[in-house]
């Protein structure tokens, strides 16, 4: 029976050509557009998240009241990370990473320029991306210790199990020799920013250049906490307000930061604010983009429709042969569903692959 229905779809297909060409591109555009914006949707809730303990893991932010305007920023004092683990019993694990940065590195024959940043001890167990070679618990330990990507590692030494490896690193401040200490897996679209490397922050903060980092009045570098289970972010962030001004120094009198926590998978998608106050941030473009495929689907399947019930009209004589053939409604029913659905399945864009969940699709 199916495959009569198939046969008799096949030879109306080509009959009315123009209408089946017009169905089979708009209907199938459609969803083809609908399901490429699902699946970027479905990869932007994905960032950030999915990582063991990660409802632990916490970005410290500043408020930064100047007049009657407050701004808010990630950066922090280069110091705070340390000063909180050691004074705040909610705190498990506390890290200060910085910003990227692009430095040559030399393995060998092979010089490659990477991508990364300097990041404390406890870095990689707040945010435990997944290892492929080497010891978590022991990375970044030491200020000649270097984490490496896979992608970084083949590119470095053509292979993954690159542990106690040697590499240079290439910068103004001359060849830096650092060994690997960690590879991590392939991070894909788990993480906001793409790096290839970790260093350990001690090596910049020790940097005679770098001397700003241990005053509570500078801003640069971020930090991050893991939080004890069961903390309640709220309290602990009302408890961490004045922590900078509370600080006995001078050059903190009169400071103008207000501290507060802030969950780290939320941040990529939550994570905005104005004059102190939470905005919707990136949320509000998914939010447009799901809107937009929503109505692009409902266009398709209305004009689908529409073009179908037109030509029901020239079918009128073929369906009454069947009725009194003996067909039952039911009959003519998966008769016009088959169809529909041969129309759905019959064309696919070139290269797209309905696996596909890369952000990189839409940006």
């Amino acid at each position: 029976m199916l495959s009569n229905y198939i046969k008799i779809a096949l030879r109306g297909f080509t009959k009315h050509k123009l209408t089946f060409l017009i169905n089979t591109v708009g209907l199938s555009l459609g969803l083809w557009a609908a399901i490429q914006i699902g699946l970027w949707i479905k990869s932007e809730f994905e960032v950030g998240k999915g990582l063991p303990e990660i409802e632990q893991a916490y970005r410290v932010m500043e408020h930064q009241t100047y007049g009657s305007e407050i701004f808010t920023t990630t950066s922090t004092p280069g110091i705070l990370a340390e000063a909180m683990k050691e004074n705040l019993a909610e705190v498990e694990k506390a890290a200060t990473y910085s910003w990227d940065e692009v430095h040559l590195f030399v393995s060998g024959d092979k010089r490659v320029k990477l991508t990364g940043f300097y990041a404390g001890a406890d870095y990689l167990q707040i945010l435990q991306y997944p290892f492929v070679h080497g010891n978590r618990e022991k990375a970044l330990t030491d200020k000649s210790h270097i984490v490496l990507t896979e992608d970084a590692a083949i590119k470095l030494f053509g292979k993954t199990d690159v542990i106690g490896e040697s590499v240079e690193m290439v910068s103004n401040d001359g060849r830096e020799l650092y060994v690997v200490q960690g590879v991590l897996a392939d991070l894909k679209n788990n993480v906001p920013n793409r790096f290839e490397y970790i260093l350990p922050y001690k090596v910049m903060f020790d940097k005679p250049y770098n001397q700003w980092l241990g005053f509570w009045g500078n801003n640069g570098p971020s930090t991050i906490l893991k939080l004890q289970a069961g903390t309640d972010a709220d309290k602990f962030s009302a408890s961490i307000k004045d922590f900078i001004l509370k600080q006995k120094q001078v050059e903190n009198e009169g400071s103008n930061v207000e501290l507060f926590v802030f969950p780290q998978s939320e941040l990529y998608l939550h994570g905005s604010w104005k004059d102190g106050k939470l905005q919707e941030g990136r949320i509000k473009t998914v939010k447009l983009f799901a809107m937009i495929g929503f109505f692009i689907l409902i266009i398709a399947c209305i004009n689908f429709m529409n073009l179908s019930t037109a030509k029901s009209q020239k079918r009128a004589k073929e369906v009454g042969v069947r009725k009194v053939s003996g067909a039952d409604k039911a009959s003519l029913v998966y008769q016009f569903l088959s169809e529909s659905l041969l129309v759905t399945l019959f064309f696919r864009p070139p290269g797209f692959n309905f696996g596909s969940g890369d952000s990189s699709d839409f940006q």
